[in-house]
């Protein structure tokens, strides 16, 4: 059947628009800036003053606010 569609001339337009369709899906863009970046970590009162081992060594988070440079 896909034979009989690249032997005819309407057979390869239609099969050149459905490639063309799914190598545009491949690099669309998908996000406008940083508007869907979305990074969620657990809440600061779950890990404020609890005592955490990496790597043979112990660490004990502490919240500190910051202002963000734009």
């Amino acid at each position: 059947m896909i034979d009989n569609l690249y032997k005819t001339r309407t057979g390869r337009y239609i099969i050149s628009i459905i490639l063309g369709l799914g190598i545009s899906a491949l690099f669309r863009k998908v996000c406008n800036d940083r508007d869907c970046l979305i990074i969620n970590g657990p809440p600061s009162n779950e890990i404020e003053g609890n005592i955490y081992d990496f790597d043979s060594k112990c660490y004990k988070y502490r919240v500190k606010n910051t202002s963000c440079k734009k």
